[in-house]
């Protein structure tokens, strides 16, 4: 069932589930790519994300049900799964909705960084924050905008916010503060960050991959502790480590 060469008439559409890296990545190859065409589902929790190659749409499904409608309405051929390895809810509910409708479905999960000597390892954020609760600390915090909650009453802490687009008032967390920057971040610029603002603590979560790896190598040169959160569970099905990988099993379609 090798797709056809030829003009965008006889092209099939690919949902790519996207927001990182590789799915940029994956949306250029794809519009290259003869018989295939890219559609690249962003999340829209970004204000001004960058824009893949190809058609995008934005603001979510509403579920494995909305999902079902988006592939049937759109005649998707295939779905590559292509969001952050924490994006646990979109990746159960590609799952559950390509399952249903009988599309095929293939994860890019790229692997997670080994864990270091000294790394202080927690199953989740409440974990994470707990830990901080009854220390004073001046924490670096990397774990993304909508997850600053669980920290909220994390005791003594001083803790350094960066996002993407700014918090707006009343900030999540009181007394910390905010800074805005969109990755990927080197080790000699995470370095000036910990460096100036006397870091004694890194919280990351556990993504995996060369782009999130700079602050890693600045807090090992620095001293700095690490506090990484370990991934959620992947929902079952066939999985990839790279973008190459993800065009070859489209490549077999």
């Amino acid at each position: 069932m090798n797709p056809s060469a030829g003009g965008t008439e006889s092209a099939r559409t690919v949902l790519i589930l996207g927001g990182t890296g590789e799915a940029y990545r994956l949306a250029g190859e794809i519009a290259a790519a003869p018989g295939w065409r890219p559609l690249t589902s962003l999340a829209g929790r970004t204000r001004s994300p960058r824009q893949p190659a190809g058609e995008t749409i934005s603001g979510g499904f509403g579920g494995p049900a909305g999902m079902i409608e988006c592939l049937t309405e759109r005649r998707i051929s295939a779905v590559i799964d292509a969001t952050h390895p924490f994006a646990e809810r979109i990746s159960q509910n590609a799952a559950e909705a390509c399952a249903r409708a009988g599309v095929p479905l293939v994860r890019v999960e790229r692997p997670p960084w080994p864990e270091e000597p000294g790394w202080r390892p927690v199953p989740g954020l409440k974990e994470a924050a707990a830990f901080f609760r009854d220390r004073r600390e001046r924490v670096f915090l990397t774990v993304g905008k909508k997850e600053l909650e669980a920290f909220k009453d994390a005791g003594q802490c001083f803790f350094l916010i960066r996002t993407i687009d700014t918090v707006e008032s009343p900030t999540p967390i009181e007394g910390a503060e905010y800074i805005q920057g969109r990755g990927p971040f080197t080790a000699e610029s995470e370095g000036v960050i910990m460096r100036d603002y006397g870091i004694t603590w890194l919280v990351a979560k556990n993504s995996g991959g060369e782009a999130g790896e700079g602050k890693l190598i600045a807090a090992g040169e620095l001293g700095v502790s690490v506090c990484m959160i370990s991934r959620p569970v992947s929902p079952k099905g066939e999985s990839v480590e790279s973008v190459d990988e993800a065009m070859d099993w489209l490549a077999r379609l």
